[in-house]
């Protein structure tokens, strides 16, 4: 039984939010017609028929039509949204709120045999959950910047809500991602609105386990700024303006509840045009040093949190690791020599402090990150990049290591909540035998795996 059936309201099958049959506007229809279709049912969006499939919302008609100085003869093909994200009529709400907090929709329409059966909205379902965590998550995307500060603290709240209505921690972590996004994008047109308009397009990456979207609790930040090769010529304005525009944004984030990186991985260090990103990229592929690997290991975990730049080049450049043979064994040796707690005799090993389930965590993470990069996966999330792995590794191992990630990462998030000190540590004398046992398990299966990576890549 999946945990989210601890909460009804959680799993609720999406056709229970369907009160009427989906309306549809012809392809051919104007925006006079389409408005007054949606005037006579009483709806806020419209379908419009395909393929492919589109969409038009109130919203539409206000930023494309009426704030475009647009007519209501103007065709409704000019200004629907596609493509349209469908999901099945039986999902649940919360597959729902993750899928339009990570694409930044509104509308789902439900589709089951083929054919769309009902359209739901971001607002039917908080409406229906008022006083469901998701509804703190919808409440935070929507608040306005200066009400950054207390976000850290709000998610941390809505973690621990969703965590106890049983929603399994990394679907906690892909709406933790998206709504860090909504900071972020708030932020940098907060920063841009005080310095003047950018004079290029800029992106600000996350990596770590936000660029992983598997971060649950507020963390350290790990983040950088790329903009679009300026002009010749104006190259150090482009410099100067983005490192004080990289200052504010890192500090707007301090102060929203998300400390510096110890180790200086935030945009106020790591900031360049792309050229330069793409020239650090190529360098990891060609000539990966020792010395490199915590910083490959965080740029190959990157995402685009905000900003307008589009990242092509450098996506271009990860799926092209496959063929990086000496990246990979780089990446091999540094897995293959991370201490795992367990003793001689292959029993777990307590420290003072508990039993270290981060060890296990970042194994998984990176043989994960290993295996995907080989198999030329761009996938970023660990079990993304596990089933991206299926073909090399094998479905049963890729299977079994995705297991252990989804159970360690529980049983941390259970340790930080229950507000231990060392949050990634546990004392095996409350874990439940069937606990230890398979605690034991998934630490011989990742001594097995780690065994075997000086023969797969040469080391």
């Amino acid at each position: 039984m999946p945990a989210e059936e601890k909460n009804p309201a959680l799993v609720l099958p999406l056709r229970g939010f369907c009160r009427r049959p989906p309306i549809f506007a012809a392809p051919g229809a104007t925006v006079g017609e389409a408005a007054r279709l949606m005037r006579e049912r009483r709806i806020g969006s419209l379908l419009v028929a395909g393929p492919p499939l589109g969409i038009l919302t109130d919203r539409d008609l206000r930023s494309r039509v009426l704030a475009e100085g647009k007519g209501p003869e103007t065709p409704v093909a000019e200004v629907l949204s596609r493509p349209v994200w469908t999901l099945g009529a039986d999902a649940s709400s919360v597959d729902a709120l993750l899928l339009m907090a990570e694409r930044g929709i509104r509308h789902l329409p439900l589709v089951e045999g083929g054919r769309v059966v009902g359209l739901v909205s971001a607002s039917d379902l908080v409406q229906a959950q008022a006083d469901d965590p998701l509804a703190v998550l919808r409440r935070l995307e929507r608040a306005p910047a200066q009400d950054a500060r207390p976000h850290a603290q709000e998610i941390g709240e809505a973690v621990a809500r969703l965590a106890e209505a049983g929603v399994a921690a990394p679907r906690i972590g892909g709406l933790v991602a998206a709504f860090n996004d909504a900071l972020a994008r708030r932020i940098l047109a907060r920063v841009e609105r005080e310095l003047g308009p950018a004079p290029v397009a800029c992106a600000l990456l996350v990596y770590g386990s936000d660029g992983r979207r598997e971060q649950l609790l507020p963390t350290d930040q790990d983040n950088a700024l790329v903009w679009a090769d300026p002009e010749p010529g104006a190259e150090e304005v482009a410099r100067g303006y983005f490192e004080g525009f990289a200052a504010r944004v890192v500090a707007e984030l301090v102060a929203a509840g998300f400390p510096p990186c110890p180790g200086g991985y935030m945009a106020t260090r790591w900031r360049f045009p792309l050229v330069e990103a793409a020239r650090l990229f190529e360098g990891f592929l060609d000539r990966p040093r020792p010395e490199q690997v915590v910083d490959i290991c965080s740029f190959f975990d990157f995402r685009v949190a905000a900003g307008g730049l589009g990242l092509e080049p450098l996506e271009e450049i990860r799926r092209r690791a496959a063929g990086a043979k000496r990246l990979l064994r780089l990446l091999a040796a540094d897995a293959e020599q991370m201490r795992l707690p367990l003793g001689w005799l292959g029993g777990l090993r307590e420290g003072k402090q508990g039993f270290d389930l981060k060890r296990g965590i970042l194994l998984i993470v990176s043989l994960a990150r290993l295996f995907a990069l080989e198999a030329g996966s761009s996938e970023v999330g660990t079990l993304g990049r596990l089933r991206d792995a299926e073909a090399t590794i094998g479905k049963g191992d890729a299977e079994t290591l995705a297991e252990a990630f989804r159970f360690l990462v529980g049983l941390r998030l259970d340790e930080q909540l229950a507000g231990h000190a060392h949050g990634s540590r546990v004392e095996l004398k409350e874990l439940n035998a069937m606990e230890i046992s398979f605690l034991e398990d998934v630490f011989h299966f990742l001594r097995r795996l780690q065994a075997a990576l000086p023969q797969r890549f040469a080391l």
